[in-house]
């Protein structure tokens, strides 16, 4: 979460987890300024890595109002920055990336709204994944459908959680299949997006209950190594 001394209307605070099953934890975990994004780097193939930042984008960034709230403006630059910062380290590292979260803000008026007084500026958090190469996948997946993930209580609607992906050449991996869930068993007042990539991580399995320490599991890397 973001430092409670820190200015800002908005509240914020994000969290990333990853499968038990994975090996190697999160190397290289970066937290940006305002509570805003995470960003950590999870094992992909034998070697490499994928770069995952998640985002928590300021609220009603796409309100017009939005434009006259230093705090609102000061903290998206700030977001967009540590973004950018972390996907051209990525880029040098070989690591594709993945941007996903609630961005409060959307990239087309015309598929990714109903409804409302919606404004799409450039700098937006959503926008400015355009100007990095990154895709949507969603827009991959369904290029024409219009969808939301969050309706207000007026009527209006919008599709602000999003997952980007922003590929590397030398690791390839592949955009298999994009959705949004609609399950009250799982949702709260968003729906949740899901992305399905081709890509393999490094896993190790479940140690019995009585064996359950880091020479165990070492000793399973071992056998599987030679």
């Amino acid at each position: 979460p973001a430092d409670p001394s820190l200015p800002g209307p908005y509240s914020s605070g994000v969290i990333l987890g990853i499968s038990s099953d994975i090996s190697g934890g999160f190397p290289r975990i970066h937290k940006d300024t305002y509570g805003r994004a995470i960003a950590a780097s999870v094992p992909s193939g034998s070697s490499g890595t994928l770069r995952v930042i998640i985002v928590y984008g300021p609220t009603a960034a796409s309100a017009p109002r939005f434009s006259s709230s230093p705090h609102g403006l000061k903290e998206e630059r700030a977001l967009v920055k540590f973004i950018s910062d972390e996907t051209d380290a990525a880029y040098r590292r070989n690591s594709p990336v993945l941007i996903l979260g609630d961005m409060n803000s959307f990239p087309s008026a015309s598929l990714d709204c109903l409804g409302g007084n919606y404004v799409l500026r450039e700098a937006s958090v959503a926008s400015s994944f355009v100007g990095l190469g990154a895709t949507d996948s969603f827009r991959f997946r369904h290029p024409e459908l219009k969808a939301f993930s969050y309706v207000h209580s007026n009527g209006t609607a919008s599709r602000l959680d999003q997952i980007w992906f922003l590929p590397h050449p030398s690791s390839p991996v592949s955009i298999l299949h994009a959705a949004l869930l609609d399950d009250s068993q799982f949702r709260r007042d968003h729906l949740i997006p899901l992305l399905d990539l081709a890509v393999s991580s490094p896993s190790v399995p479940a140690p019995p209950s009585a064996h359950k320490s880091w020479k165990y599991l070492s000793s399973i890397i071992e056998d599987d190594s030679k």
